[in-house]
C-alpha cells in the first residue's frame, strides 16, 4: 500500500509555512527572548514570585548530580539521551505562563501565526475533504504505537502530525457539506474556544469552575423558559436554588437521554420507606420485586435515535426493552400503537419507565405528534421525554413552531448544543420540566460536590466536564429568538428549494416530503425502465429496488471519494414501497449553505451518475 499520498510532503505550502515560521522564530530568537531583553539580568527572575527554579521543582540545585547521573543513561545508539534535569526543565519550560520572563515568546509567535495560517488555508478550502484518500491509508499512516522515549519540540509534532491531519480532515464547515448533523460556526466560537482552553474551568464543582457554573445555571434558565414557558415567579425562584437542576449540560444528545431515562427509572421506582430504599440504592430487579413487575420497558418510535439502545442496556433493561412502534407515511410514530403498549404492558405487568417522543428524526427529520403522546403519558400516568436533539430549536420559529406543539408538557426534553444551537461539539442538554426531580439522582461527595453546594456534578452522569456551556450562553445572547427563529426559517427554505431542484431533473425521487431540514432522495437509473417506472408511482419489485439501491450506494460512494460535496446515506422503511431501501440523506443547517451550493451538490451527483451508468448502459 503506498502511503506517501499522506506524508506530509504532500502539502508543499503547508510546509512552507512551516519553513517561514521557523526562520521568523530563529531570527527573533536571537534576541528578543534574551534575559537582558525581557528587562532583567538573572535567569530567574520571578513570577508571581517563584523563580525558574521554583517551576522545577528545585532541580537545579542538583543538577550537577543528574548530569554526572545521566553519564550512565547514554543511549546504546550513542546518542546522548536527555537528563532527569534536563527532561524535567523542558517540561516545566512547556507550562510556563506568556507573562514569564523566560517565555519563548519567539518560539509561541510564530507557532500561533504558522496555526492561524493553517486554520485560515483550511476554512478557505471549498472542498468537502481531500479526494481519494483511503481509511486503509491513513490507518497505515497513523500505525506507530510506541511512545518516543525523548521530549520532541512542538514545531515537529505540528509538523509531521498535525498538517496531514488538517489536510485530510472533513471540512465539516463546507457549505457543500450537506450529508451530516454539523455546520459552521459563528466567527466569535474560535476565539471562545481560546479563551476556555486558558480558563480550563471544571465544571463538575464550583472550586474550579466558580464563575462558569453560574453562566451555565443562567443559560438552562434562559432555555428553559423557551422550552416549558413558566411563570416568571418559578425562574426567579427555582433558578437561584443549589438543589434542583433546570437541566445538566452533558458531553451530547447520547448522555443527555441516558440522563432523561435514568431520572425516569428511578421516579419510577421510588423508594418506599424502610421495605425499599429506591432503586437507586437497591437497583432495578429489587425495585421491580418490590413493586410486583414482572419487567420494565421504554416506549417510542421506530425512528428513535440508536442512542436509546445504550441507554436501555445501561440502566438494566437491555435493548430488548425498547417496545418500538410503527410510523407512517409521515415517518410520525403511529400513537395508537403507542396506547396499544401501554395498555399491554398493563396488563403482562410490565414497568413503562418512560414514553418517547421524538422532535426532529435523525434519519428524517419527522416530528411526532407530541400533543398526543403527552396525553397518553398524562393517562397513563407515565414518564414523557422528548428526543429534541435536533429538532428542538424549531421552538424558536414562528413559522414552523407549531410542529413541535406538545414539547413544553414533557417531563425531560434533550436537546444537542452542537446541532442547531451552534455550539462546537460536546455540548448536549437534559431539561426536566420540574427541577426537584433530579433529586431522583443526586450522588454527593465529602471533597465536592457537597449536599448545599451549587455544584453541578451533584446531578451529571459525567464528573469532570469542560465549561463548554460558555458557548450556549454566548449564542444564547447574540443570537436571541429571533435570530435563531430566522436560521431554522433558512434551513427548512433550503431544503425545500433542494426539493424542487432534484425533482426539476427528472433523475430523483424523494423517499419522504420533508418535514423540517432534513430530506432522503434517491437517484433513479434509466436502465431497465426502472426511473420511468419509479416516476409513474409504481410500486417496485424487490430486485428493482434492489438495482436502484445499489445505484445509489455506488454514487454516494464516489461523491464521497472525490471530496468536492457530500451528502450520506441511510437505509430505511418506505411506507410506499413497502422495503427498506436506500436513501440519499441531505441535513441543511449551515447558514452558508445557498441555492448554488445544493445545485453544485446536485450537478456533482448526476455528473458522477453519468459517468458510471451511462457508461455500463452504452
Amino acid at each position: 500500500m503506498n502511503t506517501s499520498t499522506i506524508l506530509p510532503p504532500t502539502a508543499p505550502a503547508v510546509q512552507e509555512k512551516f519553513l517561514q515560521g521557523m526562520a521568523r522564530k530563529a531570527q527573533s530568537s536571537a534576541g528578543n527572548n534574551s534575559p537582558s531583553d525581557s528587562g532583567s539580568d538573572d535567569d530567574t527572575t520571578s513570577y508571581e514570585g517563584k523563580s525558574t527554579s521554583d517551576y522545577s521543582g528545585g532541580a537545579s540545585c542538583c543538577s550537577s548530580d543528574a548530569e554526572a547521573a545521566s553519564d550512565d543513561e547514554l543511549a546504546s545508539s550513542g546518542e546522548v539521551s536527555m537528563t532527569a534535569f534536563e527532561a524535567e526543565e523542558k517540561m516545566v519550560s512547556l507550562f510556563l505562563p506568556p507573562q514569564h520572563a523566560e517565555f519563548a515568546s519567539a518560539e509561541a509567535s510564530a507557532l500561533t501565526e504558522t496555526l492561524n495560517e493553517i486554520e485560515e488555508e483550511f476554512m478557505s478550502n471549498a472542498k468537502v475533504a481531500a479526494p481519494n484518500t483511503a481509511e486503509a491509508e491513513l490507518i497505515a499512516f497513523y500505525h506507530g504505537t510506541e511512545m518516543d522515549e525523548e521530549p520532541a519540540e512542538v514545531e515537529a509534532y505540528l509538523r509531521d502530525t498535525i498538517t496531514p491531519m488538517v489536510e485530510h480532515s472533513v471540512h465539516c464547515c463546507a457549505p457543500t457539506m450537506i450529508g451530516h448533523m454539523t455546520t459552521s460556526l459563528p466567527y466569535y466560537m474560535r476565539p471562545l474556544a481560546k479563551l476556555l482552553t486558558t480558563l480550563h474551568a471544571n465544571n463538575v464543582k464550583v472550586e474550579t469552575g466558580k464563575a462558569s457554573t453560574f453562566v451555565e445555571k443562567q443559560a438552562l434558565a434562559m432555555l428553559h423558559r423557551e422550552l416549558f414557558h413558566l411563570d416568571e415567579q418559578f425562574y426567579a425562584v427555582e433558578s437561584k436554588k443549589a438543589n434542583v437542576a433546570l437541566g445538566v449540560v452533558t458531553s451530547g444528545g447520547t448522555i443527555a437521554n441516558n440522563t432523561a431515562l435514568w431520572i425516569a427509572r428511578n421516579r419510577c421506582l421510588p423508594a418506599d420507606g424502610d421495605a425499599f430504599r429506591g432503586c437507586d440504592k437497591q437497583g432495578l430487579v429489587a425495585g421491580l420485586l418490590h413493586y410486583g413487575y414482572r419487567g420494565a420497558c421504554v416506549i417510542g418510535s421506530e425512528v428513535m435515535h440508536y442512542s436509546m439502545k445504550k441507554s436501555a442496556d445501561v440502566l438494566g433493561i437491555g435493548t430488548e426493552g425498547l417496545r418500538t412502534c410503527p410510523f407512517g407515511a409521515d415517518y410520525r410514530v403511529d400513537v395508537g400503537a403507542m396506547r396499544e403498549q401501554l395498555i399491554l404492558c398493563r396488563e403482562q405487568k410490565i414497568a413503562v419507565l418512560a414514553v418517547v417522543g421524538v422532535a426532529g428524526g435523525t434519519e428524517t427529520g419527522s416530528i411526532d405528534d407530541l400533543r398526543a403522546i403527552a396525553d397518553l403519558a398524562q393517562e397513563f400516568d407515565v414518564h414523557f421525554h422528548v428526543d429534541a436533539a435536533w429538532g428542538g430549536p424549531v421552538m424558536f420559529s414562528e413559522q414552523h413552531k407549531h410542529m413541535i406543539a406538545g414539547m413544553e408538557r414533557a417531563d425531560t426534553v434533550t436537546l444537542d448544543g452542537h446541532k442547531q444551537l451552534y455550539t462546537p461539539m460536546g455540548c448536549g442538554i437534559c431539561f426536566l420540566r420540574d427541577p426537584k426531580h433530579i433529586s431522583a439522582v443526586e450522588k454527593t461527595a465529602n471533597y465536592i460536590i457537597r449536599k448545599d453546594s451549587y455544584d453541578m456534578g451533584k446531578f451529571t452522569m459525567e464528573g469532570s466536564r469542560p465549561a463548554v456551556s460558555l458557548f450556549l450562553h454566548a449564542n444564547l445572547k447574540i443570537m436571541g429568538v429571533k435570530g435563531y427563529g430566522a436560521l431554522v426559517d433558512r434551513s427548512i427554505r433550503m431544503v425545500r428549494y433542494m426539493v424542487s431542484a432534484l425533482r426539476a431533473t427528472g433523475k430523483f425521487e424523494t423517499v419522504l416530503d420533508p418535514m423540517t431540514n432534513i430530506l432522503l432522495y434517491r437517484y433513479l437509473p434509466e436502465e431497465g425502465g426502472l426511473r420511468e417506472a419509479a416516476l409513474a408511482g409504481h410500486v417496485l419489485s424487490a430486485e428493482q429496488n434492489a438495482a436502484i439501491d445499489t445505484a445509489n450506494i455506488s454514487l454516494q460512494n464516489a461523491q464521497k471519494r472525490a471530496g468536492k460535496t457530500f451528502v450520506s446515506r441511510t437505509t430505511i422503511f418506505s411506507p410506499v414501497q413497502k422495503v427498506r431501501l436506500v436513501g440519499l440523506r441531505v441535513v441543511i443547517a449551515n447558514p452558508l449553505t445557498t441555492e448554488s451550493d445544493i445545485d453544485n451538490t446536485l450537478a456533482d451527483q448526476l455528473a458522477i451518475a453519468d459517468s458510471m451508468f451511462c457508461t455500463k448502459s452504452s
